[in-house]
């Protein structure tokens, strides 16, 4: 689950735990930094605005990917067991397709595992 592109924000209790724009020397630290936080399980993945994206967790914190670009670019992106991909776009909406090749192939998306 991810952006390519887009700021983000980790909130809990109403408050910015950690953002895109937080300073920082290295990936490194950021991912210590965001190692700091403890996620908790997957809730919900929601749109509050025709924008936007939030990921809620059971201990009340959330992730917002919130869109900064106008090109057709993908938003936010989950990366699915079965070689499937979830991402949104501005423009696009919501679509799936395969992670494994590119979109727009022929090949039917194949269907998740019982």
């Amino acid at each position: 689950m991810g952006t390519y592109h887009n700021a983000w924000r980790v909130v809990r209790d109403g408050i910015v735990v950690f953002g895109s724009q937080d300073a920082v020397d290295s990936i490194d630290e950021l991912n210590v930094a965001l190692g700091r936080v403890e996620l908790g399980r997957f809730v919900s993945l929601r749109q509050p605005s025709d924008l936007d994206v939030r990921i809620e967790f059971d201990n009340g914190i959330m992730v917002d990917i919130l869109s900064t670009i106008s090109h057709e670019d993908e938003s936010f992106h989950i990366f699915c067991p079965g070689s499937l991909a979830v991402t949104f776009s501005v423009r696009g909406g919501w679509k799936i397709g395969p992670s494994d090749k590119p979109w727009g192939s022929s090949d039917p998306i194949p269907k998740p595992e019982a």
